[in-house]
Formats: C-alpha cells, structure tokens, sequence
C-alpha cells in the first residue's frame, strides 16, 4: 500500500489553492441573523509555554494559551476572563508593556488566520482581536470584551482545525529580571451570546512564564574541544555550551560564523537546548540548467527530542498535525522530506513518516496537505499539483520524495507523476 499527502506549490496552482481556501473563510464567517439554534460544539484550551519559559523585557509577543472553539448556526464569541497567577514580585504595570486595545498592549487575544498564515499555530499572520477597552485588573481577574464579537468556525475540521485564538502576552522595556507569572482559565469563563457552556473548557493553568533579562553566557566546563586544544581526532564535533536554555531563533548564520584563516567554511549546526555543535560541511552544487521551486514554509519549531521526556517545540510550528508535509535535516545530511504520521508531542512517540526521531531536531513545515491518505483514496489530483509519497512499510533506502503530477485524476486513478524529484 502506498500512502501520500497533496498540496499545491505556489508556483503552478496558487491561485486554486487561494480561491477554495478564501471561498472556505467567507462562508465560515458569513453573516447570519438566525441564531435561535445556536450551539458551541468545540470549546477547549492549551497551555502553550515551555518548561521553564523565559520571556525577555521589552518581548515580541509570546502565545501563552491557545483557545479551540466552534459553533454551528453562527455562534459568536463575545469576550473571556482570565487570572493571573504573579510570583517574585511581578507587576502587572510595571513589567507588562502597557495594556491597550490593540497588538503592543501588554495582554492581548489574537485570532488564528487559517489563510495567510499556519492554521492551528500563533505566528506574524495572525490577527488581534481588537477589544472595547483595555483590560484592567479587579484583584487577580479580567475580562477581555471584544470591540465587536466574533462569529466562530463551524467545525474543527480540515482547514479549520486547531486552535482558534491565543493569548499572548509581551513584557515592558523595564521588566525585572527573575520576576513571573502564568494565567488560569476556569469553566464557564469564555463567553458566547448564547447556549453559553458552563462546564467547558476545562480548568486550565499556564505554564510559569519568568522574564529574563540576562543573556546566556559560554561555558568552558561545557564546551570542547578547548582552545589551542591539539591532536583533537578530525571526527571530533565542536561543541558549544552556555549557562541556560538557548532561543533557538538567534541561531543563524549572522550569529554563528565558522572560518579558516578568515574565510568562511561550509558548516551546520546541531542545535540542543543550552548549545550546540559546529559540524562541517561541503555545501552541494548546482548546474547552470538546475530546476526548482520555491515554497512557502508554514513556520518552523525547535523540538527538543530526548528519551520519553515531554516535547515542547519551541518556534511558530508548535501544533504538528498528523499529515503535515515537514522537512528536517540531521548534520549535513541532505535535508528529508517527510509526512508527520504520530502528533504526540512525546519523545520516542512523536513520529515522521513513520519513524520516531531520537535526538533534537529543527523542524519546518512546508503546508498542510489538501488529501492524504492510501492511494485507494478518490481525492482528484490536479496537474502540476506536488505529491510527497511513500509505502506503508518503510524500505531501506526509500524515503518520502516530491512529485509532481502531471495528470489530472483521482489519486485511485492513473494519475501520472515525474520522475525527477526537485524542490
């Protein structure tokens, strides 16, 4: 059996894709006056903070909860109370940016752009909810009301699946250093106009969130081979250790330079979550009449894999869903190509095409498949649409590869692909 998940590139079929997706976002969000059976049918939470979160003064905007909610009959979300727990001495005045109605405030809701951006994840494409007022504190407890309320998905299906809105806080250019905090939802607290739930979601707690305004520092003790070090084995890693948990983000070729004699070499890194290892590399190279294609990525997460621990991405891609077509490299293995097959965000469970990955890995996705499934399936193949493949039983050797249809027919059919993979 041979499975496969479609989606189409940028390059042939955009304007397809556009068209079913933004025919999908105007009817979901269609205006109704026929309210009467109104019914929420989705309504739940996630924490979305890392094990010891850190959140730098004066941050860009950090998703600290994630709301699931969908309705039929044109249920509407009108606004949702939340606590905050404070520890170390956090103020809400002075270490939070200033609340306000819009993106700078300090506490804020943002809606999911299932459209433009990664559908399920917080990312740039994402919308504030602009709200009535700013949010002020009675005790520990206060209620964000929208400025205007906000008809629901009607399902969390397909491209409407995954989290709906988050709440995202940002910290003020004068935050203290060590201070914390997390949020609670309770039951009952998400409000709709009507049919209002009073048993969902379930009671939720944040993780701890802790400003931190002291960059990481190198640590000797954590690091080799050491300076002037000789007679290092040439298959020696470089590796590079710091005094706390790194932002995977900052680990970039402006950031990290690998030279000889002043000139640069070809090199990756190996990233873990308080370092990282240098590994050269030959970087490949191309005819003048190589093809390709350019794809957009749909954001891209640091997951730190390691035995049967709990796996907190860290990056825009924190919701894997199963399908997903991802790509990742190991060392300067050239990068694979993959469907995840297992979301579970847990070391040795978490799976790509079919396959539990056993060390940290920097994961990106490319889109979220338009079908997937066995090639049984009677999803309709368009030409130049863009096929990621494999069997069911992994074969050594045989690994997910692009292709690109060039036929038109159900997956069941004979749909034709090429037989030059590129990307």
């Amino acid at each position: 059996m041979v499975t496969c998940a479609l989606f189409s590139s940028h390059r042939v079929t955009t304007q397809r894709l556009i068209a079913v997706l933004l025919g999908t976002a105007l009817f979901l969000f269609s205006a109704s006056s026929d309210i009467a059976h109104a019914a929420v049918t989705t309504n739940t939470t996630t924490n979305l903070t890392l094990t010891n979160q850190k959140i730098k003064a004066s941050s860009n905007g950090l998703a600290i909860i994630a709301f699931n909610i969908a309705g039929n009959a044109s249920e509407q979300f009108a606004s949702t109370t939340i606590s905050i727990n404070v520890a170390s001495g956090f103020d809400v005045a002075s270490d939070f940016a200033t609340l306000g109605t819009a993106t700078s405030s300090g506490i804020a809701l943002y809606r999911d752009d299932k459209v433009s951006g990664t559908a399920g994840t917080f990312d740039a494409a994402d919308d504030v909810v602009p709200l009535a007022s700013a949010p002020t504190f009675s005790g520990a407890t206060t209620t964000l009301i929208f400025a205007a309320i906000e008809t629901v998905l009607a399902n969390d299906t397909g491209g409407n699946a995954g989290s709906d809105y988050y709440l995202v806080a940002r910290t003020a250019a004068g935050a203290t250093n060590g201070r914390s905090f997390s949020f609670n939802v309770y039951p009952g607290e998400v409000k709709f106009n009507s049919n209002q739930p009073t048993a969902t979601p379930t009671a939720l707690t944040s993780g701890t969130t802790t400003v931190d305004t002291v960059a990481p520092t190198f640590s000797a003790n954590m690091s080799g081979p050491s300076n002037g070090a000789t007679g290092v084995p040439i298959s020696t890693f470089i590796h590079f250790g710091f005094s706390e948990q790194l932002d995977q983000t900052t680990l970039n070729p402006n950031t990290i330079t690998f030279t000889e004699g002043g000139t640069p070499v070809g090199a990756a890194i190996r990233p873990f979550f308080d370092g990282f290892d240098v590994i050269s590399s030959s970087p490949p190279t191309y005819a003048a009449n190589s093809r390709f294609g350019k794809l957009a990525t749909g954001g891209t997460a640091f997951f730190q894999i390691q035995g049967t621990n709990a796996i907190m991405p860290q990056g825009t891609y924190s919701v894997p869903v199963v399908g997903d077509v991802v790509y990742m490299q190991l060392d300067t293995f050239p990068p694979e190509i993959g469907v995840v097959t297992n979301s579970t965000l847990t070391s040795g469970t978490f799976a790509i095409k079919g396959i539990a990955p056993y060390r940290p890995l920097q994961i990106t996705k490319v889109a979220t498949p338009l079908a997937t499934g066995a090639v049984s399936g009677t999803s309709v193949i368009g030409i130049g649409d863009l096929i990621v493949s494999n069997t069911t039983a992994i074969r050594a050797g045989v690994r997910f590869d692009w292709h690109i249809a060039s036929t038109s027919a159900a997956i069941n059919n004979s749909v034709q692909i090429s037989t030059a993979n590129y990307v």
